[in-house]
């Protein structure tokens, strides 16, 4: 039995009685191998991850390989895919992928870039030591420091606004920062997403069971109770909508909520094990990130998102990986 049929049944027989209400994933497929971070494209079809020396397309609707970008050197991480153009990390600086290839002309040299992500006006980084200092690099030259240099861990939650910041939480304390410097967000958890349409952060502590949103100067829009603890968050692309995964001991559920009242919208089941998601910009397609794959899934809750996918086989290469298409 192929990985897809397990999912696939075990979602069902899930569903059959306690998760009645909907369920509104649609597997697809799973890359089976470690990634070193993954971006989808807008619309959700394909996506550019990080792998074992290598930088690949990776087709969502198949889960396999089907280019290899080579960037200049074997540390390569994927950081950030917007408008065209992800965004690729090594130890030598930024580096930028547009329409399949690497772009070298684009080259961002840098050192101890922590995080990374496209601003409306190009890249923006943080770089420096989680024990002494932490900067913000904008495209424009504009450099500020971070309020706290723990914005620079490696297990720091990042989230991004495009106008030219990130809001970051780690070691206990939550943070924007931007072209000022910034400020600790007193009133944010320590899980964020931005939503890039509504401009709010939606928020969560870990484990705990309330969700709330918070405006670009921190004031309180909203705040939900739940039902069950918080394991993520994410915001659905540009739905103006936000995506939370909840702990349900045996399995795992992700409530789709309205970004501007925090009502339920939908809920699923997407399994036990932890992990990541990440959303493409329209909202429509969802990757769960584990530690050894990546499983995609389609989101269906509008009329318009009956598309038809062209359902053709890509042309997989070998990528050192164990490719789940069926």
């Amino acid at each position: 039995m192929s990985r897809r049929t397990i999912v696939v049944c075990a979602l069902i027989a899930a569903c059959t009685g306690a998760c009645a209400i909907e369920n509104e994933l649609q597997y697809t497929a799973t890359l089976e191998a470690p990634t070193n971070g993954i971006a989808l494209s807008e619309d959700g079809l394909d996506g550019t991850a990080g792998m074992v020396g290598m930088t690949c397309t990776i087709d969502a609707m198949f889960g396999c390989p089907t280019e290899d970008i080579d960037l200049p050197t074997d540390d390569e991480r994927v950081m950030d895919h917007f408008l065209g153009r992800t965004l690729g990390r090594s130890d030598l600086g930024l580096h930028t992928i547009d329409a399949g290839g690497y772009d070298a002309s684009l080259d961002v040299p840098g050192a101890n870039i922590r995080a990374a992500a496209y601003g409306y006006d190009g890249p923006m980084w943080l770089a420096g030591d989680p024990d002494t200092a932490c900067v913000l690099h904008l495209s424009d030259g504009t450099v500020a420091d971070a309020p706290d240099p723990s914005a620079c861990r490696t297990d720091a939650k990042v989230a991004v606004d495009r106008s030219g910041a990130f809001v970051v939480s780690a070691a206990g304390v939550t943070q924007r920062i931007d072209r000022r410097g910034g400020d600790v967000l007193t009133r944010a958890g320590d899980l964020v997403a931005w939503d890039e349409t509504l401009g709010l952060l939606y928020t969560a502590d870990a484990g705990g069971k309330e969700l709330w949103a918070l405006d670009r100067e921190g004031a309180e829009r909203w705040r939900v109770k739940l039902r069950r603890p918080v394991l993520g968050v994410a915001a659905r692309g540009l739905r103006g909508e936000v995506l939370a995964r909840l702990d349900k001991g045996d399995t795992t559920l992700v409530e789709r909520r309205d970004g501007t009242t925090g009502d339920l919208l939908g809920r699923s089941q997407i399994g036990a094990e932890d992990g990541d998601l990440i959303v493409s910009e329209n909202g429509r397609t969802l990757g769960f990130v584990q530690k050894d794959r990546v499983s995609f899934f389609r989101l269906a809750t509008d009329p318009e998102d009956d598309e038809v996918v062209d359902d053709t086989p890509p042309d997989c290469i070998d990528a050192g990986s164990r490719v789940s298409a069926d």
